[in-house]
């Protein structure tokens, strides 16, 4: 009997302040593209992960399913149901369940207006503005797309491009470039952090979000670390 064979999906980011919103393009009912905003055809629909727009919110971890599916019954917020052999970079799904919730340009506003301090939002103002602009004519979500396919999979060295620029940014973020003035001190670094994201320790996933282990019950305070659920 064969095997399924897993099929692992990078999500590019779109920089917002220091939020790192994920996001993918919505091609039709029943597929999807990854790819910069460059190369999306105008027909497709940008959508942004619900985990990574309520990341570091007042919202409690616990309540961000009721909140999506709220922004969902006003078109704003969709789940996609993903074939169960897509496997996502960063995020650990149930094995049961292969879905996660996204936004429209539309719903990432609200959720910045309802949910964001002044600066976040002035950040989100900054970097989508002109997004916003050329999806206004969008209409609204159905609350869930069952997806059947990926468009144009990436090719192998868009996946290590896309990844080269997680880990310059990752050196970025932790000041590595005053700690090694030097370049091949830096490219040593560089590669470390390859190393790092590669090979976890035995016990340990470089998965940002959990969706699937429930944290440890003396996180339950800290919302902001609390690992998304859908």
């Amino acid at each position: 009997m064969s095997t399924q064979e897993n099929i692992s999906v990078h999500l590019p980011h779109w920089d917002s302040g220091e939020k790192r919103i994920r996001f993918l393009y919505l091609a039709g009912s029943s597929s999807f593209k990854i790819c910069d905003s460059g190369s999306a055809e105008e027909s497709m629909v940008p959508l942004f992960l619900g985990a990574d727009l309520f990341s570091k919110t007042d919202i409690r971890t616990e309540n961000h399913p009721r909140n999506h599916a709220k922004f969902a019954k006003k078109g704003l917020a969709t789940k996609l149901v993903f074939p169960s052999e897509f496997r996502f970079h960063g995020l650990r799904l149930p094995t049961a369940s292969s879905s996660l919730w996204f936004y429209s340009i539309q719903g990432l506003f609200r959720v910045a207006f309802e949910l964001y301090n002044k600066q976040e939002q002035l950040f989100v103002l900054e970097a989508f503005r002109e997004l916003w602009k050329s999806r206004i004519n969008d209409g609204p979500l159905k609350v869930c797309y069952d997806l059947s396919s990926q468009l144009d999979a990436p090719q192998p060295h868009e996946i290590v491009a896309m990844h080269d620029r997680e880990t310059l940014h990752k050196l970025r973020s932790q000041n590595i470039s005053g700690a090694h003035p030097d370049l091949t001190q830096a490219t040593e670094a560089l590669d470390a952090v390859r190393e790092e994201d590669a090979s976890p320790p035995a016990g340990k996933s470089t998965a940002d979000h959990d969706y699937c282990c429930p944290a440890d019950g003396g996180l339950a305070a800290q919302p902001d670390r609390h690992p998304p659920h859908l």
